[in-house]
């Protein structure tokens, strides 16, 4: 069966098929092999399988398995018009179905029917008589070396043989001594009817009743120790502690010596005063003639941005720039250039 995707409508058009698993994976064009929408930057034009016009007569048709194989399944259809020279995924969705596959063909009504129809004569056929005997029952059945043997004298010894052991159990469960493994008031009277073995229980580290009150007593003493230093904590008052802070303060707060390099005692003021007279007397010379950079001062540095700023310049058009000094006596900056005005070399006179 070829041509199982049909649809009826207007001639002319350029109808496309999507096939789908009920998961939502879609099936390429070719091979038939299905993935997630879009994988690896796939689009309509991998998945669409055109559909073939009969004619001029508007019915269009395809086959479901184009492009490849199709595992047995329930698979969704949906039937898009193309709008453009290529499949697009915005082209008109005009149609969806199911189909039923049976990876080769679609399962029809009319396929089912057959099937049906051969299930029945198959049942008609069935000889009743000769599979339960002429009494109704099944008689005979063969044994494991294939010898018939009575349905009932095989099963029956079977069936004899649970219930003896059911018996069995029965008699086992009601011979127990309840009383024997619990004592007679409930409770498990000795560690041996457990396990004579109580080494094993101290090996994984069940504690004998020597190590519980070894244990009772180290703790015991620490808890002691520990109750004593909070209650010596307890016992301190707020006077006491104003009295320690004051006491500390009139040792260290003044902190009128501290040692110098050389560990001797030194007046605090002797070494800081000096330090503080000297960046008190720091003149707006001294701040020109720091260095920022290399070994240009921040006056040499002023003295350039002043030059490019409010100087004179000449050679613009040139290859060569000259920025001039306020004064308009030198040539503070020279710089050489390309056609791109890109700076290819720099000199300065910064005195």
């Amino acid at each position: 069966m070829a041509n199982e995707i049909t649809w009826d409508t207007v001639t002319g058009l350029t109808l496309n098929v999507y096939r789908f698993k009920t998961n939502d994976n879609v099936f390429l064009a070719n091979p038939a092999t299905d993935e997630v929408w879009g994988t690896d930057g796939r689009d309509a034009s991998d998945y669409a399988v055109p559909m073939s016009e009969s004619g001029t007569s508007g019915h269009y048709s395809v086959d479901f398995n184009d492009g490849g194989a199709i595992a047995a399944g329930v698979y969704r259809i949906v039937i898009a018009l193309q709008a453009g020279v290529n499949p697009a995924n915005d082209d008109r969705k005009i149609a969806r179905g199911e189909i039923d596959w049976d990876g080769t063909a679609e399962i029809t009504p009319s396929v089912i029917d057959t099937v049906v129809d051969t299930i029945a004569g198959d049942v008609v056929n069935i000889d009743g008589a000769a599979m339960r005997g002429t009494d109704g029952a099944n008689t005979t059945v063969p044994d494991v070396a294939g010898t018939a043997a009575g349905l009932h004298a095989t099963t029956d010894g079977k069936i004899d043989a649970v219930q003896g052991d059911v018996t069995t159990i029965a008699g086992d469960v009601a011979n127990i001594d309840g009383e024997a493994m619990r004592g007679t008031d409930g409770a498990i009277t000795s560690l041996d009817a457990i396990t004579t073995d109580k080494d094993s229980y101290k090996a994984t580290g069940f504690a004998t009743p020597t190590n519980i009150t070894d244990a009772h007593t180290i703790t015991d003493g620490k808890i002691d120790v520990t109750d004593g230093l909070i209650g010596g904590l307890n016992d301190i008052s707020p006077a006491e502690v104003n009295t320690e802070v004051d006491s500390a303060l009139s040792d260290y707060g003044a902190n009128t010596v501290v040692p110098d390099a050389a560990g001797t005692a030194a007046g605090l003021h002797g070494i800081t005063d000096g330090k503080i007279d000297a960046l008190n007397n720091i003149t707006v010379a001294d701040i020109l003639a720091g260095v920022i950079e290399g070994t240009i001062t921040l006056q040499q540095s002023l003295r350039g941005l002043m030059s490019t700023n409010f100087g004179k310049a000449s050679g613009g058009d040139t290859t060569s720039i000259k920025f001039r000094n306020l004064a308009d006596t030198k040539n503070r900056i020279t710089e050489t250039v390309d056609s791109n005005g890109n700076r290819t070399s720099v000199t300065l006179d910064l005195t």
